[in-house]
């Protein structure tokens, strides 16, 4: 039995295992504002920090992990700018995405965290039977 790999997108099953951590991602990135704080212009790190309200430290190991998956992109030490890829993450743009990723990545993917308990019992957790 082989894994089914799809020749034009190959995934692995450890990076389906991963998916996890870029919605997650995602949504930390449109909730803290990055994408409408970096616009079309560059920016240092802590001026990022300062508007979006958070810790120097902590928001450059987040925006390094955006540069990870092409959100942003690191252009000198600690100063960064939007991808075109992440272009849709600004909040008024046409073909925004920033409600999609707060519903699908925030507000819908923690009703799958109990999908195997719910399988098991064969009703939703909390449901009277």
């Amino acid at each position: 039995m082989s894994e089914f790999v799809d020749a034009a997108n190959p995934v692995s099953l450890g990076d389906m295992a991963r998916g996890y951590f870029r919605g997650k991602l995602l949504v930390a990135a449109v909730k803290l504002g990055i994408a409408d704080v970096l616009g079309d212009v560059e920016k240092d790190l802590d001026e990022i920090a300062l508007a979006t309200k958070s810790n120097p430290d902590a928001l450059y190991r987040m925006m390094r992990a955006l540069a990870s998956i092409g959100i942003v992109a690191e252009v000198a030490p600690a100063r960064f700018c939007l991808t075109q890829f992440g272009q849709p993450l600004r909040r008024n743009v046409p073909n925004s995405v920033w409600g999609s990723v707060i519903f699908w990545a925030d507000l819908l993917a923690d009703s799958w965290t109990y999908l195997a308990d719910c399988v098991q019992a064969g009703s939703h957790i909390g449901e009277r039977t």
